[in-house]
């Protein structure tokens, strides 16, 4: 999980100094199903995701003092795990002002952040254009 992540987005080289580094933070899990049997969110074992945010020091530790998590499931066209880090203090505004159905828009206006598909698109358009 931690190479797959380190492939989407460079954590220790180019991008080492410009990612924010939170400690007190709140992680929240989006569990994205394909379908709308019903789960049981809490059974589910989140560890390689949370111990890869800390890998990549995105937060600075994952102790109980320092980090804490949300759990939110929904569906969508594929399963996959997407996890937001929010300061620990900014989470209830988060919440309320942020509709989680269409995060990634919102954090593409807000954030100029974009999913790494666009990402790889427009990088595969830039080499095809210049002929690798």
């Amino acid at each position: 999980m931690i190479k797959e992540t380190n492939k989407q987005y460079d954590f220790f080289g180019e991008y080492s100094e410009s990612h924010p580094v939170f400690s007190k933070a709140m992680l929240i899990i989006i569990h994205s199903f394909t379908d709308l049997k019903p789960r049981d969110l809490d059974n589910y074992y989140y560890k390689p995701v949370i111990d890869t945010v800390k890998h990549l020091n995105v937060i600075t530790d994952d102790t109980w003092s320092e980090c804490s998590i949300t759990v939110y499931g929904r569906q969508d066209t594929k399963n996959y795990i997407e996890v937001v880090v929010v300061p620990h203090d900014k989470f209830l505004n988060f919440m309320q002002n942020t509709n989680i159905e269409n995060l990634n828009d919102v954090m593409a206006e807000e954030t100029n952040i974009q999913p790494y598909s666009n990402i790889k698109r427009k990088r595969e358009e830039t080499l095809k254009f210049f002929g690798d």
